[in-house]
């Protein structure tokens, strides 16, 4: 049996995303049916890409993970970086579009566990503490896309800038990148190319970000206006 059911390997395994909740019986009886492939990923190394399908569930133990994700005209991608612990996109799996939205590349070396889908569809929702843990997932992942879509745009251009984001990013907090022309990000905004020039070098003054040439770095989003 892998070290990662065993000892603290399985308590572990026991507070990922969607496995809360679970017994270690559980966990233990789910292995004995079910191929649980653990493998790690060098940094640098693509794990997923956008827009193909999703195959399994891909836990991260350990590590940190990059997602980017492209606009549909390919004039911009925004990329944020994601620690440990996590589970890869589930709503991949399932659905009328069973694809990836980012492309995710390990930002360092990755220790992971897949679970093949037909073993998602087949074993794992027999166990009333995963059902439960993916359908508060689905319900948080609707509720949160509803809320963004009536959020109070804000009078201040900065307080708009970081909405944008927000509305894009995964998690709505850590390190971001935005690699976009200042003429593609003005137009998506509706500013004046200017104007926007003048909000990013005031929030440059200000610490909250960094600009570079065709790059916007922001250290941490949630410290965005």
């Amino acid at each position: 049996m892998a070290d990662e059911l065993r000892g603290e390997g399985l308590d572990r395994l026991l507070c990922l995303p969607l496995l809360q909740g679970m017994s270690r019986r559980d966990l233990l009886d789910v292995a004995g049916r079910v191929r649980l492939n653990f493998f790690r990923l060098e940094n640098r190394r693509s794990l997923a890409r956008q827009d193909t399908p999703g195959k399994g569930l891909y836990f991260i133990l350990s590590g940190e993970v990059r997602a980017d994700r492209r606009s549909l005209a390919d004039d911009y991608m925004l990329s944020e970086w994601i620690s440990a612990p996590l589970v890869v996109q589930p709503e991949a799996l399932f659905g009328w579009r069973c694809r990836y939205s980012h492309t995710f590349t390990a930002a360092s070396s990755l220790s992971l566990m897949e679970v093949d889908k037909s073993a998602v569809r087949d074993v794992l929702f027999q166990y009333p503490a995963f059902r439960l843990n993916m359908l508060n997932y689905f319900g948080y992942a609707a509720r949160r896309a509803d809320n963004f879509l009536w959020c109070e745009e804000g009078a201040g251009l900065a307080v708009r800038f970081g909405l944008f984001l927000r509305r894009r990013c995964l998690r709505v907090t850590g390190r971001k990148e935005l690699s976009v022309k200042l003429a593609t990000l003005a137009a998506e905004l509706g500013w004046e190319r200017r104007t926007l020039s003048r909000v990013l070098h005031g929030m440059e003054d200000d610490g909250l970000l960094r600009m570079v040439r065709g790059k916007v770095e922001i250290p941490e989003l949630s410290l965005l206006p």
